[in-house]
């Protein structure tokens, strides 16, 4: 990626900032104030300090000298006192803020259609989803609790030291705008270089999910050299952008530290000549050195909270753009449905859409599921047999032809109280990372227990399961990879039969049962009352035997088998 380009994408999108704090800015409006009283309770401490060395350096002013310290200490409990409420404020607020912007994320991903999530680079929208939202929260956190009130802090201690030493004002004049325009600068470098090395990072990222993935292939085909050899080359771009971040940033702030010995100095000198001079006392030259320190503090703290704005601006900036995403549904109909299992595909095309490309699956098909039967749609690989199931469930909208369920409309129909009352096994069973019960009340998570043992009856799977060391409690490790193939698909079985559908759609049961587990599961679905329709997408032959209506789609086009 060009730096240039980088540095574009990390504009700092302020309408989205503004929308994200929204609802929450009288919080941070307090906290900020606050942040501000608290860097300036050190123009008291300063005056008293001046106080002291002037006036109760005396013999017989031991009196004042001690309530001066007393006075000091009450200014430091108030400062303290200060800071904490305004961290909690702003830390609040920003924290509250975020946490309503990851549920808008999380519900955009969700809402958007398959259709994205099929393009998607998962290990980026990931980056997204989490390190964007990380990135952006310290960003925010710093310009609340560091950039803006330290900033305008420094304004007005830069009005009050010109206003107690006119001599000051000049430098003071010289010195912040150049310092402004410096730091504008290197913030400018440092945002390029940020991005670079989040770019370079998600690539390595990318680079490990995939490896993990793929770990089988690797071992089968003996090519872990070639993938150590991909990752380390990712690794060193990822170090040298890394530490081209690092360096920059130790520049940038060893820079700083430096104008503040020169603007120090320059307090020094000018106060010591007024002192030798008999201008000044050497109480005021101490107050004007600490207000000096304090302003320098005060530009650092604003300094160092422009390194969050490198990472952070670029992470809202991405999360703006994932949120305008067009997220519109392929059907938006309200309407629910007491589902009896009746779907209809009348005369339907359907293409993946893809820039520059358009990939037709079939043309005119037209198929009609009825209750209480079963139904077989068998083809070659690739001829859009999985496609028309998504189709089904109305993950994707086809270009032309209708779909309907008991004769209404997909256009009109709630799609996702349709799929509640469809039960859905597919081929590669999805289970999560939990204990049996888990994954068989996945979505029903009150099911009862007794329900949750009828269903795992009626798919087979009872008994290994009571067979198991914790039963229905037991841990099926990361996404089931402690059972073998056959229970992960019982266990997908048993999810379908606690919801009692009236529509079963078995993607090719076969991969993980044999054909005479697969004819008693047949047997087990006629006998439920009312009996549901069924819907057996596979390969096998005698599989597709079972059904009273055998469909083959090849070429794009759909036919039925006559009867033997």
């Amino acid at each position: 990626m060009d730096r240039r380009a980088t540095a574009r994408a990390s504009k700092l999108p302020l309408p989205f900032i503004a929308a994200i704090i929204h609802g929450r800015r009288r919080k941070l409006v307090a906290g900020i104030a606050l942040g501000i009283a608290q860097a300036l309770a050190a123009i008291p401490a300063a005056l008293l300090l001046k106080g002291v060395f002037d006036h109760s350096l005396q013999p017989d002013r031991l009196n004042h000298l001690v309530w001066s310290g007393v006075a000091l200490i009450g200014l430091s409990l108030v400062t303290a006192v200060l800071h904490i409420t305004s961290r909690a404020l702003t830390t609040g607020a920003i924290k509250a803020a975020m946490t309503d912007l990851r549920t808008r994320v999380l519900k955009k991903t969700y809402a958007l259609p398959r259709s994205y999530h099929d393009a998607a680079d998962t290990s980026l929208l990931h980056d997204v989803l989490v390190h964007d939202c990380e990135r952006g929260e310290a960003m925010l956190s710093a310009i609340a609790a560091q950039i803006i009130p330290n900033a305008l802090a420094a304004v007005i201690l830069a009005a009050v030291l010109g206003w107690l030493a006119p001599g000051l004002l000049g430098l003071l004049l010289i010195a912040v705008p150049l310092f402004y325009l410096w730091a504008r600068k290197s913030q400018q470098r440092l945002k390029a270089d940020a991005a670079h090395a989040r770019h370079m990072f998600a690539d390595f990222n990318r680079g490990v999910l995939t490896g993990l993935r793929r770990l089988d292939l690797v071992r089968l085909h003996a090519a872990a050299p070639l993938e150590i050899a991909g990752h380390a080359d990712r690794a060193e771009k990822l170090r040298a952008a890394g530490l081209a971040t690092a360096v920059h940033l130790v520049v940038h702030t060893r820079l700083q530290q430096v104008a503040a010995v020169a603007a120090t100095v320059g307090i020094l000198v000018i106060g010591g000549h007024q002192v030798a001079l008999g201008e000044l006392t050497l109480g005021g030259l101490l107050a004007r050195y600490a207000l000096g320190g304090l302003l320098l503090g005060l530009l650092r703290e604003v300094g160092a909270g422009m390194a969050n704005l490198a990472n952070g601006s670029h992470g809202l900036a991405e999360l703006n753009a994932f949120l305008a995403t067009p997220a519109a549904p392929p059907y938006q109909g309200v309407r629910p449905l007491a589902f009896t299992g009746r779907l209809t595909l009348e005369n339907v095309a359907f293409s993946h859409e893809t820039p520059g490309r358009e990939k037709s699956i079939f043309s005119g098909v037209s198929l009609a599921i009825q209750p209480g039967t079963i139904t077989a749609l068998t083809g070659p690989n690739g001829g859009g047999k999985s496609t028309l199931i998504h189709l089904l469930l109305g993950f994707y909208r086809p270009q032309s032809g209708r779909l309907s369920a008991d004769s209404v409309s997909y256009d009109e129909l709630d799609l996702e109280s349709l799929r509640r009352q469809i039960g859905v096994v597919p081929q590669d069973p999805l289970l999560i990372t939990g204990s049996i019960r888990d994954n068989i009340t996945y979505g029903l998570p009150d099911a009862p227990l007794e329900d949750v043992r009828a269903a795992a009856l009626l798919a087979g799977a009872d008994t290994f399961i009571r067979d198991l060391p914790q039963s229905y409690d037991t841990p099926v490790g990361d996404h089931g990879v402690l059972l073998s193939g056959g229970q992960r698909q019982r266990l997908a079985l048993a999810r379908a039969f606690l919801r009692k559908p009236l529509l079963y759609v078995l993607d090719e049961p076969t991969n993980h049962l044999d054909l005479e587990a697969v004819t008693a599961l047949a047997h087990t679905l006629q006998t439920l009352s009312p009996a549901p329709a069924v819907l057996l997408v596979t390969h096998n032959e005698r599989v597709a035997a079972l059904a009273e209506a055998v469909f083959v789609l090849d070429q794009g086009r759909l036919h039925r088998l006559p009867r033997p």
